[in-house]
C-alpha cells in the first residue's frame, strides 16, 4: 500500500486524488462532504466523503460512492461506519464534545483498509447494482463487485423502513413492483 503524508482526512483527499488529469474535487458546504470525479466527462461514477461539520477534518462520517448524482442510482454507504475495530473511543468523543457514531477516524491502518476493500470497488473494479422499484421509490438495492466469484451479491441493502404504509401494503401484494440493473463502471 502507498505510504501517505498527509496528517488528516482533507490532506489525505488532496493527497490521494490530487491529480487533475485523473480527478475533479468538489466540496459541497452545505453537507460537508467531498466529491470525487473522474475527468472523463462519459464516467458518471462518484464518491463521497463526508464530514460531520466543514470544519471537521480528523473524522469522517461516511465514505460512499454512486454510478451518477440523478435519483435513479443507490448511494452506497460505507460498511466501515459502524466497525467496532474502529469503534471511537470515549476520550475522542470528548475531544468532540458529541457522542460520535462513526468509526472513520484517520489512521493509516484504516488507510490501508478503506482502499484495499472499500474504495477499489469505484476505483478499480466496478460493481452491477440491481434495484427493486415500489412505483419509483427504491425498497432494495444489491451490488455485485466485478470480479468476484461468487454467484450471490456482494450486499444486499434492503429499505423497506422509508415506505409509507400504501407503498407497505403494495409491497406485500406485489403492486407496482419493477427492478432494474445497471453496469456501473470503475473510475480508473
Amino acid at each position: 500500500m502507498q505510504k501517505y503524508k498527509s496528517k488528516d482526512w482533507k490532506d489525505w483527499i488532496f493527497e490521494r486524488f490530487g491529480d487533475k488529469e485523473k480527478y475533479i474535487i468538489r466540496f459541497n458546504e452545505q453537507h460537508a462532504a467531498y466529491s470525487i470525479r473522474s475527468t472523463n466527462k462519459k464516467n458518471e461514477t462518484t464518491i463521497y466523503f463526508e464530514f460531520m461539520n466543514n470544519e471537521d477534518n480528523e473524522v469522517l462520517y461516511d465514505v460512499q460512492f454512486s454510478e451518477n448524482d440523478k435519483e435513479d442510482n443507490f448511494r452506497w454507504p460505507s460498511p466501515f461506519t459502524v466497525d467496532k475495530e474502529y469503534k471511537p473511543s470515549f476520550l475522542s468523543q470528548l475531544k468532540a464534545g458529541t457522542r460520535l457514531e462513526t468509526s472513520l477516524f484517520y489512521n493509516e491502518k484504516f488507510i490501508n483498509r478503506l482502499e484495499s476493500e472499500w474504495l477499489v470497488i469505484p476505483l478499480k473494479n466496478g460493481w452491477k447494482e440491481e434495484l427493486n422499484f415500489i412505483g419509483t421509490k427504491i425498497y432494495r438495492a444489491k451490488l455485485k463487485i466485478n470480479g468476484g466469484n461468487g454467484t450471490d451479491w456482494d450486499m444486499n441493502e434492503k429499505y423497506t423502513f422509508n415506505l409509507n404504509d400504501w407503498e407497505s401494503i403494495k409491497l406485500i401484494f406485489g403492486f407496482g413492483k419493477s427492478s432494474e440493473i445497471f453496469k456501473c463502471e470503475s473510475m480508473n
